[in-house]
C-alpha cells in the first residue's frame, strides 16, 4: 500500500513537471482540474452503485 503511494507521488510530480515544461502554468492546471472531474465522476457513480446494491437486498 505504501509503495503504491509513493508511485502515485513520484507519477504526479513527473507528469505535472512535463506538462508544466511543455505547455505552462495553464495546461498543469486545465489537467489538473480535468483529474478533479474524472475523479468526482468515478465517486459519484460508485456510490450510486452501492445505493443500488443496498436497496437491491
Amino acid at each position: 500500500m505504501v509503495a503504491i503511494i509513493q508511485m502515485s507521488i513520484i507519477l504526479g510530480s513527473t507528469v505535472g513537471g512535463i506538462l508544466f515544461y511543455g505547455g505552462g502554468h495553464l495546461v498543469t492546471f486545465i489537467a489538473s482540474a480535468l483529474l478533479l472531474v474524472i475523479a468526482a465522476l468515478m465517486a459519484a457513480v460508485t456510490g450510486w452503485q452501492g445505493r443500488i446494491r443496498a436497496d437491491l437486498f
